[in-house]
């Protein structure tokens, strides 16, 4: 039996090597109407723990956008190959961490699911109070 291979990695490594190209092919609508884009960088993956014992959460790339008018995106962008492990509670403590890091940028989480297999199982898109 082959051994299964991990997709995750390879999309991880092709993000951060055309950052800016993964961006204008994932969502072109969003980087459209900003203006001139100047800058675009990875920033820290790990967030920060309220307690040292937490444990902490890294993202796979937080991608931050510099635009001249001054508006500021962070783009976080995570892999999942097993959809049976994701969590949109992870999802949105990583986006939590991030506006209080960069308070003045508009984030946008997105998931991006690298499973070849049918889905079986949707997953959850709406917070439970």
């Amino acid at each position: 039996m082959a051994e299964r291979v991990s997709h995750d990695q390879n999309f991880k490594n092709l993000a951060r090597d055309f950052t800016r190209e993964i961006a204008e092919f994932l969502s072109p609508e969003i980087l459209e109407g900003m203006g001139k884009l100047i800058d675009c960088k990875l920033v820290n993956q790990e967030t920060q723990k309220e307690k040292l014992k937490d444990r902490h959460f890294v993202l796979d790339i937080p991608i931050l956008f510099v635009f001249e008018n001054g508006t500021l995106i962070l783009w976080l962008l995570e892999f999942q190959e097993d959809k049976y492990k994701f969590s949109i509670y992870k999802v949105a403590h990583y986006g939590i961490d991030y506006m209080k890091a960069h308070p003045g940028a508009i984030v946008i989480p997105t998931v991006l699911f690298t499973d070849r297999r049918k889905w079986r199982k949707d997953v959850d898109r709406v917070l439970d109070s």
